[in-house]
């Protein structure tokens, strides 16, 4: 007989979700296309944008984020935004 598989536990905590007035709004219109699976040429291009205003804004909701790439970053809004922030 097989054992079920395990749950994969992750050693690093997730940060805690955050208020959406932490980003600025040129940040959220970023974010809102990388939450559509966006490339950052593509959000690039979606906002008339150089590629590397993208990567900065990117950059930056990394970091008051806590999380670690863009994978990290959506999955740790779209937590956040079951919260009820009112």
């Amino acid at each position: 007989m097989i054992a079920p598989p395990r749950p994969v536990t992750s050693p690093v905590t997730s940060p805690a979700p955050c208020p959406p007035q932490l980003f600025t709004p040129a940040q959220r219109q970023v974010l809102d296309l990388l939450l559509l699976g966006c490339t950052n040429g593509r959000a690039a291009l979606q906002l008339q944008l150089s590629v590397r205003t993208v990567e900065s804004h990117v950059q930056a909701m990394l970091r008051r984020s806590g999380t670690h790439n863009r994978t990290e970053l959506v999955a740790w809004w779209l937590q956040g935004a079951a919260v009820d922030w009112s």
